[in-house]
């Protein structure tokens, strides 16, 4: 059953699965923020809006946080599954321990193809550390320096 508790300081309501509501009956799930792939609204008054995050609204609204953990992960690894079961207020250390890559056993690294001038294929890597490693050029000797000094 949904259940909808006031926001507070904003004329809106936030629920226990996600979804938010303005004074006027109007709901929404939020849309969601590409940069780091979480559900976010604009709430506000007067034409003054402000960006957040809606798990963060939902543990304010609906997770008990004696300790006054500063983080909210979610329990399940997806970041837009925004129920109040599935979120938990944790410390930094608590959320790193914590973190679930989106598609577990599905490596994050793009493959990398080796090609002649005229474009046929000499070889694939799974990653550029790979090709690296082939190479005998590490990406961790590059990092910070600059390629014209000597």
């Amino acid at each position: 059953m949904e259940i909808l508790l006031p926001i507070v300081e904003a004329d809106y309501f936030i629920s226990n699965i996600g979804r938010i509501k303005n004074k006027n009956s109007r709901i929404s799930e939020g849309s969601i923020h590409k940069g780091h792939g979480y559900a976010q609204t604009k709430i506000g008054r007067n034409n003054n809006y402000t960006p957040v995050n809606i798990h963060k609204l939902v543990a304010e609204a609906f997770i008990s946080n004696p300790e006054n953990k500063p983080f909210v992960n979610h329990i399940n690894g997806i970041k837009t599954d925004n129920q109040a079961d599935n979120l938990e207020c944790v410390f930094p250390k608590e959320n790193a321990n914590r973190k679930v890559f989106p598609n577990p056993g599905r490596s994050r690294s793009r493959k990398v193809m080796q090609k002649t001038l005229d474009g046929n294929v000499i070889q694939i890597w799974d990653s550029a550390n790979h090709a690296g490693e082939w190479a005998w050029i590490y990406y961790d000797n590059y990092i910070g320096s600059d390629p014209n000094e000597e």
